[in-house]
């Protein structure tokens, strides 16, 4: 399990590189954002990185030093993810499908709509959060969005429906 978090921890780390290279091709206006979010995911995403590395070495010269045969010392043993790799994956399958869904429907019906549907529909599902919270974070999300908009004079792309 935790070669799987260390390589995700990676890939993540990678794909904000990724995205802050890619974002220096961007006209100087509309590169701002784009390199921001990905220097903060870079920071993280090293900043986790990092933490698992040194947990694992921690561990390791921990259950090196031991001398009793106690069994193996480390995240498996202490909790924090129990089970197999295949059962911590189809745990978040669901939200990989809520991710993609939205994707999805930002394209169908563009950044606003899909934001204020995504959030409605997650809150009420998942976080099964009463009606007058859901209006609230959504109308929240709204402002927000739209002060953005206005402040930064950004032109959300078209959709396929047109909005």
């Amino acid at each position: 399990m935790r070669n799987l978090e260390l390589g995700f921890g990676a890939f993540i780390f990678v794909l904000f590189g990724l995205a802050a290279y890619t974002s220096f091709g961007f006209h100087r206006l509309a590169m701002y954002f784009p390199f921001a979010v990905s220097v903060i995911g870079l920071i993280l995403s090293g900043v986790y990185v990092l933490k698992l590395v040194v947990t694992r070495r921690r561990v390791d010269a921990e259950s090196s030093s031991s001398e009793s045969g106690a069994g193996p010392v480390g995240p498996e043993s202490t909790a924090e993810f129990s089970g197999d790799a295949v059962s911590e994956i189809r745990k978040a399958l669901p939200y990989l499908a809520w991710f993609i869904g939205y994707i999805l429907l930002i394209s169908l019906v563009g950044v606003v709509v899909a934001s204020a549907l995504f959030l409605a529909a997650f809150l009420l599902r998942e976080a099964r959060m009463r009606w007058w919270g859901v209006l609230i974070s959504v109308v929240s999300t709204l402002v927000i969005l739209f002060a953005f908009s206005s402040v930064m004079r950004l032109y959300w792309p078209r959709n396929l429906l047109g909005f």
